[in-house]
């Protein structure tokens, strides 16, 4: 029997290692490619980064995989041009990807290794000029950048954490920080609130007003209704006679609860 091999191989001018590079390069196991059309959601149509020739190159159809469990799944939207890399299994079968297909499924046409099996996951290089909206994870710290902002040159949203255990979230013009040991701050360049560690409370209102008040009452209006009744009509009673405060005493005081408060 080996010698008929050999004999073939002979005849075709081809040796064992040619034979089986050329078996494996005709087999598709795996290809990286270029989404060009999203046809249906979870499907993408995939054209072949790479080909010798032009009449050569291969697009089709694929399932699109995300990173996914009964735990939690990350879903990323496709786009047009958007980089995958695509998986063709030994065996294929379309309703393998269901979650209620917890056994083996048993069928006839089910042989893989061919361009009609195509599974694309979305995959490509970190590029740092391109990749605008990313989360990066490193040394116990993580970075998200996201909302690009093309016109602006910047992310709208940002969220940073580091090893100690300490948050920082960032939009377009709120700040909050969250400390390991407790405080935070919270920031909209207008008005600042911090907590430090030891439940210290600073509220800074800047150019705007303080309200402190629930449905039944609001301090600012009772603040303000004592010192009114201060400047105009608190009297004293006692011998030898009744007396009256002097008024206005207390007018700076009440124009000063009026900046502060509402």
């Amino acid at each position: 029997m080996a010698e008929e091999k050999n004999v073939f191989l002979e005849a075709t001018a081809q040796s064992l290692g040619d034979m089986l590079h050329r078996v494996i390069n005709n087999t598709f196991i795996i290809e990286y490619g270029i989404i060009k059309k999203i046809p249906a959601e979870g499907v993408v149509t995939v054209e072949m980064s790479v080909s010798e020739k032009a009449d050569d190159i291969v697009i089709t159809d694929c399932i699109l995989a995300s990173f996914a469990s009964s735990s939690v799944t990350v879903r990323i939207k496709p786009n047009i041009d958007d980089k995958v890399i695509v998986l063709f299994p030994r065996k294929f079968h379309s309703d393998m990807f269901q979650k209620d297909k917890n056994e083996p499924i048993i069928a006839e046409a089910t042989t893989g290794y061919n361009v009609l099996t195509g599974i694309a996951i979305l995959l490509n290089q970190y590029q740092e000029a391109t990749h605008k909206n990313f989360i990066d994870i490193s040394d116990g710290n993580l970075t998200m950048k996201l909302g690009y902002n093309e016109d602006e040159d910047k992310n709208m949203v940002e969220v940073t954490t580091d090893a100690e255990g300490n948050i920082d979230v960032k939009n377009d013009v709120t700040s909050i920080s969250i400390g390991a040991e407790g405080d935070y701050e919270i920031d909209n360049g207008k008005s600042k609130v911090t907590v430090d560690k030891n439940g210290n409370v600073t509220i800074d209102a800047m150019s705007g007003k303080i309200s402190i008040k629930n449905s039944s009452a609001s301090l600012y209006t009772i603040l303000n209704g004592m010192l009114q009744i201060l400047n105009t009509s608190l009297a004293t009673a006692g011998s030898p006679a009744s007396h009256t405060v002097v008024p206005q005493q207390f007018s700076q005081q009440s124009t000063q609860l009026g900046q502060l408060m509402q």
